[in-house]
C-alpha cells in the first residue's frame, strides 16, 4: 500500500509487511536538501519498518552520503574495531568491508560486538553488481521471536562470548583492525572497550570479551536479537577450512569464534537454529545505481548475497550509542 506523509513535497512510501519501506523520488532534488525536508518522516519509517530505500534521489558519489548524514542531523560514527579492511571514501563514509564476492555474507550487525555502536547505517549504491550483490536484510524483532525459547531463554541469562585471535601475517593485524600501532595503544582501547587481552608467544594476541545478545531499542523499546553470534562461528567457516584451521590452533586458537556467555560451546544445531530463524525474516534489496538505504542497525541485521562484476558501496555509520543505553540483558564485561 501507499502511506502519504505529511511535507511540502509530499513523500509517498510503499509499505510492505516484513520490507523496507520505499520511496521513489520522482524529481532530481539536491539529495541532503531533500532528506533534510522529510526528516521527521524518514525518520518515523525507520524506526517503524526498521529500514528506508529512497530510489531516484540519486546519491551517486560518497560526498553525497556525508551530507545527507549532515542533513539527518546525525554525527559520525567512526569504526572502533573493524572485522574486516575498508577505504575511508570521503569524512566519515568508507567502502562495503572487503569480503569475498563468491561468498555470501550472512546477517550480522555494525559493531555488534562493541560497547558502543551506531544506530543508523546510511548505504549508498554507487556502482551495482552485473549480477548479484542484493543486500540481504533480516528484522531482529522477528528473528527473536523465531528462535527456539529454550535457546533464547539461555543467550538471554548468559549474553555470549566472542573471542577473537590475531597472529601474525594470518588475516587482518591488530594495528588494522583498532587503528593503532603500539601493544600499549591496543592494551589501552581493550581496557576502555571492556575487552579481555592476552599475549602470546609469536606476537599472537588474543580477545575475549561478553556482550548481551537481546537489547532492547533505545529509541522505540523493542526487544531485538541484536548480536554477530552466528557470523563469527566457527561454523560459519567452510568445513574443509575449519578443519585445518581446528588442527593448527586447536580448540581455543580460532582466528574468531563465539559461545555462550558462560563458556559454553555452541554446537552446530544451535548455530543452525539461529540461521534458520534469520532465513525465516530474510528478505533480498536488489541494488541499482544511486539508491540509498536509512537502515537501523539494532532493528535490522543486514549481509549480502555473492555478486560478479563492479560493486561500489558507500557506508556511513551515524548515530552513536553505548550498549548501556539499551537495557542489555548481562552487563558487558571482559
Amino acid at each position: 500500500m501507499n502511506a502519504l506523509l505529511p511535507g511540502r513535497d509530499p513523500l509517498r512510501a510503499e509499505v510492505v509487511p516484513g520490507r523496507p519501506a520505499t520511496v521513489v523520488v520522482r524529481r532530481r532534488p539536491d539529495p541532503a536538501a531533500w532528506v533534510g525536508e522529510h526528516r521527521e518522516e524518514l525518520d518515523a519509517l525507520v524506526r517503524r519498518h526498521g529500514a528506508v530505500l529512497i530510489a531516484g534521489l540519486p546519491v551517486t558519489r560518497p560526498s553525497a552520503v556525508a551530507a545527507v548524514r549532515g542533513a539527518l542531523g546525525l554525527p559520525a560514527a567512526g569504526w572502533r574495531e573493524r572485522f574486516a579492511a575498508g577505504r575511508e571514501l570521503a569524512d566519515g563514509v568508507w567502502s562495503a568491508p572487503e569480503w569475498p564476492a563468491d561468498r555470501e555474507q550472512c546477517l550480522h550487525h555494525d559493531e555488534g560486538y562493541g560497547v558502543e555502536f551506531p544506530l543508523l547505517l546510511l548505504i549508498a549504491c554507487l556502482t551495482p553488481a552485473n549480477s548479484g550483490g542484493a543486500m540481504l536484510l533480516g528484522d531482529t524483532r522477528a528473528a527473536l521471536d523465531a528462535l527456539p525459547a529454550g535457546l533464547v531463554a539461555r543467550f538471554r541469562a548468559e549474553g555470549w562470548r566472542f573471542d577473537r585471535t590475531f597472529r601474525p601475517h594470518f588475516g587482518p593485524s591488530w594495528s588494522e583492525a583498532f587503528g593503532v600501532d603500539e601493544p600499549a595503544a591496543v592494551e589501552k582501547v581493550c581496557a576502555e572497550r571492556l575487552i579481555g587481552f592476552q599475549w602470546l608467544p609469536d606476537g599472537v594476541l588474543r580477545l575475549t570479551r561478553r556482550r548481551s545478545a537481546v537489547v532492547s531499542h533505545p529509541v522505540t523499546g523493542d526487544e531485538c536479537w541484536f548480536n554477530d553470534v552466528g557470523f563469527f562461528s566457527r561454523w560459519s567457516v567452510d568445513t574443509t577450512e575449519r578443519n585445518l584451521l581446528l588442527s593448527a590452533f586447536g580448540e581455543r586458537g580460532l582466528p574468531f569464534d563465539t559461545w555462550f556467555g558462560d563458556g559454553g560451546a555452541i554446537d552446530e544445531a544451535a548455530w543452525r537454529s539461529i540461521l534458520d530463524a534469520y532465513d525465516a525474516v530474510t528478505v533480498r534489496l536488489p541494488w541499482r545505481a544511486g539508491d540509498l538505504l536509512l537502515l537501523d542497525n539494532l532493528l535490522t541485521a543486514h549481509g549480502r548475497e555473492p555478486y560478479a562484476g563492479p560493486w561500489q558501496l558507500a557506508v556511513a555509520p551515524a548515530d552513536p550509542v553505548p550498549l548501556t543505553a539499551c537495557r542489555p540483558t548481562v552487563t558487558p564485561s571482559s
